[in-house]
Formats: C-alpha cells, sequence, structure tokens
C-alpha cells in the first residue's frame, strides 16, 4: 500500500499538485512505518521534502531530507544517498547558497558515476546548468545538451514541471547567448562523453 500511494503522490507532484502530492505522502508513511521499510520511509520523507520544496518551504525541505539520509546511512543504500545530496543541492540553490549547491551537486554527480545512476547524472548536470546560467551561459547550455542526451538515450523525458522549470532556465540563457552560440554550445554539450562533461562539472567547482 506505501509503495502504491508513493507513486499516486510522485505522480501528483510531477503534475504540479504539490498539496495532493503532500496528502498521499503523508497517508503512504504510517503504512511505511509499520512495516518497518526503512526504505520506503526513506523515500516518503525525502518526498516530503519535495513537496515542500515545491511550495518553497526550504527549512522543512532540509529537515525531512536530513531525516530520510540519516534513514539510508544506516541502511547502506548508497543510490538513495546519491540522490539525496541532489535534492540537498536543489534546497541550497532556493537559499542562494549557490558554492553549497554546487558542491552537493558534485557529489551526487560523483556517486551516480560510480554507482551507474544515468538519470541522476541528467538531473545534476541540468541542476548545475541552472546554477550557472547567469555566470557561465555557455557551460550552462552545453550541460543542458550533455543531460538531454542522456535522457533520450535512458527515454526519461522532463516531466511537465521539470520542463517548465528548465524553458526559465533557457530563457535567461538566451537574453545573455544569440541564438548561433546558444546552437553551438547545446551541439557541444551533446557530444560530450559523460567522463568528460562530469570532469568539467568536477572543475566547475574546485
Amino acid at each position: 500500500m506505501a509503495a502504491a500511494l508513493l507513486e499516486l503522490g510522485n505522480i501528483a507532484l510531477a503534475q504540479g499538485d504539490d498539496r495532493r502530492a503532500h496528502v498521499w505522502y503523508q497517508e503512504a508513511l504510517p503504512d511505511a512505518q509499520q512495516t518497518g521499510d526503512m526504505q520506503m520511509i526513506g523515500w516518503i520523507l525525502a518526498n516530503l521534502g519535495r513537496a515542500a520544496l515545491a511550495q518553497r518551504d526550504t527549512q522543512r525541505a532540509e529537515r525531512l531530507y536530513a531525516e530520510s539520509r540519516t534513514l539510508f546511512e544506516h541502511a547502506g543504500l548508497l543510490d538513495s544517498l546519491a540522490w539525496i545530496d541532489y535534492e540537498i543541492g536543489r534546497v541550497a540553490i532556493q537559499q542562494d547558497k549557490e558554492e553549497q549547491a554546487a558542491h552537493s551537486f558534485v557529489s551526487a554527480l560523483t556517486q551516480g558515476h560510480t554507482i551507474g545512476l544515468p538519470l541522476l547524472i541528467a538531473c545534476t548536470f541540468e541542476g548545475l546548468a541552472a546554477l550557472r546560467s547567469a555566470q557561465r551561459p555557455q557551460y550552462a547550455v552545453r550541460l543542458l545538451g550533455a543531460a538531454a542526451k542522456i535522457r533520450l538515450e535512458i527515454a526519461n523525458p522532463l516531466t511537465p514541471r521539470e520542463q517548465a522549470a528548465q524553458e526559465q532556465v533557457i530563457i535567461q540563457i538566451q537574453q545573455i547567448l544569440d541564438i548561433q552560440t546558444f546552437t553551438a554550445s547545446w551541439a557541444a554539450g551533446q557530444d560530450l562523453a559523460w567522463d568528460e562533461a562530469i570532469n568539467e562539472a568536477r572543475r566547475s567547482v574546485n
């Protein structure tokens, strides 16, 4: 039951219905706690954090991510820990903690590469692109191009909410770059091997 409710919450969140997502997650939590499934509890808490972040409640999101991270650490769930680092980076962006966000994204990126989580790699590229869109627009576009290529390869497109957020980043970049530079940078990102793109992301933080 908890897994089904969690999935309903994920669908609602992807569609932009934050309040409904919160209700589904809250309903899932007691069932997961009753069964003692630590991974499920951790992911319900993490997704409650995502719903809080969507409503710009960064303090609640931060607390929920910390709780889920503790559960994942105790259970030794490396893939879940990598995803939480990415989510913590998203919180830091909303808190205007740019360098903290960058380090969290690169931590998630490094773990995702080691474990083999292509969707996480794409998400962290997108997060770094949003973070660096004003200061390093060509680099940001390369990362978006690399992320788009990964998503195409794994058949995992952006959700409507993610698409809307990325369009805002692109609008900001297009106010800085001309169309030829934007197109060339996107193509360069799509030509990057994963290792090249990951190494470039790491260098951007160091």
